[in-house]
């Protein structure tokens, strides 16, 4: 008896036209999106720097800041001075600060009187003596060594010399201002702040011209002070090339 062989026949589906077609149309869209990403790749790429520029110009510099105000004040110090003897026999020089007038006064045991005044200035020396002797004395006023008074009687029981010494002095008042900031690449400057930072005359005096002087951390920022406020604006950082040129 002989045993039955099945045989299979696998038919190969046919491909369409319209099932090609779209197989083609889907392959050249991916190719089609492939170049497109490779474009925008190198684009992208190309201009980096630029856009790189771009983004960086949106962004800021931060800096912390001192304002130091200075200026001098001018003030005098000094009043009425005198050097007096009575009923002794003594001597002393003066020497002033600014030209001024001296007066001699004599006294006569009740009063002080003026006997003479003369003109005196800061090269001048001027020396007082005063000598007493048996109830009555001598007096001696020298300039520079040379004799411009002299006198003597019973009735000089003493001598004065008043003067006026007025030292000027000049002195340097300081006050700083301290804060924070941040200036844009992309701006030309920037008002940063108020500066409220004002001298005073600790002495009574007068005070010339404020005049202020700015420091910063940040080296890519210029600082400075016009018209009662700190300014600020963005300095871009020097090249390796531009280095080597200014140094060549």
């Amino acid at each position: 008896m002989t045993e039955g062989v099945e045989i299979i026949i696998r038919k190969k589906p046919a491909v369409s036209l319209g099932s090609l077609g779209d197989s083609v149309k889907k392959g050249s869209k991916f190719i089609g999106i492939l170049i497109v990403v490779l474009a925008l790749g190198f684009g992208a790429y190309k201009f980096l720097p630029g856009l790189t520029s771009l983004v960086a110009g949106f962004g800021g510099e931060p800096f912390t800041f001192t304002i130091t105000a200075s200026a001098t004040e001018k003030y005098f110090e000094g009043g009425i001075k005198d050097i007096t003897f009575v009923e002794t026999s003594a001597s002393d020089s003066i020497k002033v600060s600014s030209p001024t007038t001296a007066k001699l006064l004599l006294y006569d045991g009740e009063d002080f009187t003026e006997k003479t005044s003369f003109y005196i200035t800061p090269a001048d020396s001027i020396r007082l003596s005063f000598e007493y002797l048996d109830g009555g004395g001598s007096v001696l006023v020298l300039q520079n060594g040379q004799k411009i008074f002299s006198d003597i009687g019973l009735s000089i029981k003493g001598a004065q010399l008043k003067y006026e010494d007025i030292k000027e002095f000049e002195e340097t008042r300081k006050v700083t201002q301290e804060g924070s900031g941040k200036v844009s690449r992309r701006e030309e400057s920037k008002q940063i702040v108020e500066v409220t930072a004002t001298p005073e005359a600790t002495k009574g005096g007068n005070l010339s011209i404020v005049s202020y002087e700015v420091t910063d951390d940040n080296a890519n920022v210029k600082t400075w002070v016009e018209n009662g406020w700190l300014y600020a604006k963005y300095v871009a950082p020097e090249t390796p090339e531009e280095t080597g040129n200014a140094t060549a």
